[in-house]
């Protein structure tokens, strides 16, 4: 409202108060009923999922990679004759042939 006092206003005044309270509501009621159209709430979820992926994948990446410098140094440890790495080495050499052995009998087990 204006500072004027109310009964010194005009009515031009007032009309002209109570049309700028039309656009702001006018404004306000567009912007709630597109924040509220499905459409968009379905392109706010896409963009969201779509940054989040990227965002993990870029941690899956570095993590990755982490990984595959700390196996480098293992090697590298173990064929240095390194006792901790050489045991890394073999235990998951152990690991690995365990697994295969594990999926390839029960390949079998489903098969008959």
């Amino acid at each position: 409202m204006s500072e004027k006092n109310e009964k010194s206003r005009t009515p031009a005044e007032i009309e002209a108060e109570l049309e700028a309270m039309r656009l702001n509501l006018t404004h306000d009621i567009d912007e709630l009923t597109d924040r509220l159209n499905p459409k968009t709430q379905i392109e706010s979820a896409k963009k969201s999922f779509a940054g989040f992926a990227d965002k993990l994948g870029g941690q899956a990446r570095t993590l990755a990679e982490d990984v595959s410098k700390q196996a480098e140094g293992v090697k590298d440890d173990a064929s240095k004759g390194d006792p901790t790495a050489i045991g890394i080495v073999a235990g998951l050499a152990t690991a690995a042939v365990g697994t295969v052995v594990l999926l390839a009998t029960r390949g079998r087990r489903r098969r008959r």
